[in-house]
């Protein structure tokens, strides 16, 4: 077995929890963005019959209405440029 080096943490995706609604399941993604050197977030929606699709990138925990009809959700933004006005 090799040794593990710092590139192996390039693959580590971290999965957020399941969140159940009328229409499946809902979960956010992390992963490393080496080319940016930042991470990225995106959330994810797991259909019953077993089909996968991305809602919306920069976002974590979704909240769902009960009928599964509306999301909510945070989303990373960077923050607000510093002015430069003297004060």
């Amino acid at each position: 077995m090799q040794a593990a080096g710092i590139e192996d943490l390039f693959q580590h995706v971290i999965l957020g929890p399941l969140q159940a609604h009328a229409r499946g399941w809902c979960f956010g993604v992390t992963r490393i963005d080496v080319e940016q050197d930042a991470t990225a977030s995106s959330l994810w929606n797991l259909a019953p019959d077993g089909e996968v699709a991305r809602l919306v990138d920069d976002a974590t925990r979704a909240c769902w209405d009960p009928a599964g009809e509306r999301c909510s959700c945070s989303q990373e933004r960077p923050p607000p440029a510093a002015s430069t006005r003297a004060g």
